[in-house]
């Protein structure tokens, strides 16, 4: 029975060990990973596009100047909450706007449909149908933070078209700034 309960306690002191997770921040972005490295040489120019909905786009030009390397990011900041698009994630977040307002916003969906888009620095678009009275139709929640809902904005259809309109136009620029 010692024998038994001894295996049961070693058990359980196991189990409480190994499950317990580290608490490190792992930083997902590339750009920020670089900025928050320790031994790096930097000028960082920033540009304004603008606000749409509350919702404040910019984008950041970074130059390496120990590698000569420029980069790009998109900016989005809502309230005290900032969500950045990497280089390679403004094209991907573009694809999924245009998508989901050629495809769902001509659609009246029979059902709870919600269509959802994450980045990995944890932007968060989550597309959906919603009857009302005064107006039905599909609003898009978009996310800085997605696990906080105080940096949520809420865009309908037309003030959607014009976030898609400023992500194209911040793509454009970030071409033209990393051009120069």
């Amino acid at each position: 029975m010692k024998k038994l309960l001894s295996i049961i306690v070693l058990i359980f002191v196991s189990i409480t060990l190994f499950s317990q997770e580290e608490n490190e921040e792992k930083i997902n972005s590339k750009s920020l990973h670089f900025l928050s490295k320790a031994g790096v040489f930097y000028k960082q120019e920033g540009y304004g596009l603008g606000s749409e909905n509350w919702v404040n786009f910019g984008v950041i030009i970074v130059l390496d100047i120990v590698n000569n390397v420029k980069f790009g990011y998109v900016r989005l900041r809502h309230d005290r909450y900032v969500g950045i698009l990497e280089p390679d994630e403004i094209d991907d977040c573009i694809t999924a706007t245009e998508y989901i307002k050629n495809t769902f916003f001509k659609s009246r969906p029979s059902e709870n449909s919600r269509v959802i888009y994450k980045t990995k620095n944890g932007i968060e678009m989550r597309a959906y149908y919603k009857e009302e009275r005064k107006e039905s139709g599909w609003k898009v929640d978009i996310y800085m933070d997605e696990f906080i809902s105080d940096s949520k904005e809420t865009f309908n259809q037309e003030q959607f078209n014009d976030f898609i309109r400023m992500m194209k136009k911040a793509k454009t620029m970030i071409l033209e700034k990393i051009a120069e």
